[in-house]
């Protein structure tokens, strides 16, 4: 039976214990990784060799959808870009908020900033981009996101402070159009193995460690030459103390 004053403490609780809150998209992508992260373990504790080093993959989030949105953030000066950078990704979660209604969506979660003389970057303004991952829902045979896109645009470039040389682009992409920089080749997963163990993220294993059959008899050898120096130095005790 729940008395008033157990209401009381549960209220008082509940008062003090942090709500996270996520967005559907977010959620549905937790959901995700969460799935494949269990049925992954699953997989590797019956495996007759275990290859943690897979979950430790990147996400192929550019070789995984077949249309992207790409939002491009521009300005002239290192300042104006500084500025205006900041204020576009805060209003990022507005693009998804408003997008997601209509597409599943999956955002990369940082801006990329393209190399000199890169392909787009050619005029030596400061730039980066976001690229958000797009597919339909299941069932729904054309969607438009003008509309979504639109009112995006309209929220960001209404900022009191934008200056003209500060400028937000919005353009749908295919995975055939995005810009050969950010197609980098992913790691091999010795290499990526290497550097997390480099890291001290991940202990390296024998292939990349070293043989583990000859270090571990090199540290036999040394624990029975310390073992026979100690009983050497306590023999010589011995028979001084005698003496």
């Amino acid at each position: 039976m729940c008395t008033r004053h157990c209401h009381a403490q549960h209220t008082a609780t509940c008062a003090r214990m942090p709500v996270l809150r996520c967005c559907c998209s977010t959620l549905s992508i937790m959901q995700e990784e969460f799935a494949a992260s269990a049925a992954l373990c699953q997989e590797l504790v019956t495996c007759a060799r275990v290859d943690w080093a897979r979950l430790f993959e990147p996400y192929p989030f550019f070789n995984t959808y077949k249309n992207y949105l790409l939002v491009e953030v521009i300005a002239d000066s290192s300042e104006d870009f500084r500025a205006w950078s900041g204020y576009t990704h805060s209003k990022m979660r507005l693009l998804v908020k408003e997008i997601q209604d209509h597409v599943v969506v999956r955002p990369w979660p940082d801006e990329l900033t393209p190399p000199d003389g890169a392909e787009g970057n050619e005029d030596g303004r400061r730039r980066h981009f976001y690229f958000i991952g797009v597919k339909k829902k299941a069932g729904v045979k054309q969607v438009s996101l003008q509309e979504p896109v639109k009112l995006f645009k309209q929220e960001v470039l209404s900022w009191q402070h934008r200056k003209e040389s500060m400028e937000l682009r919005v353009r749908p992409c295919k995975a055939h159009e995005l810009p050969q920089w950010v197609l980098k080749p992913e790691p091999a997963p010795d290499k990526l193995v290497a550097s997390q163990a480099a890291a001290g993220t991940v202990k390296a294993p024998a292939a990349l460690a070293g043989d583990d059959s000859s270090s571990a008899g090199g540290e036999q050898q040394q624990q029975q030459q310390e073992l026979e120096g100690a009983a050497a130095a306590n023999g010589a005790k011995a028979e001084s103390m005698e003496a």
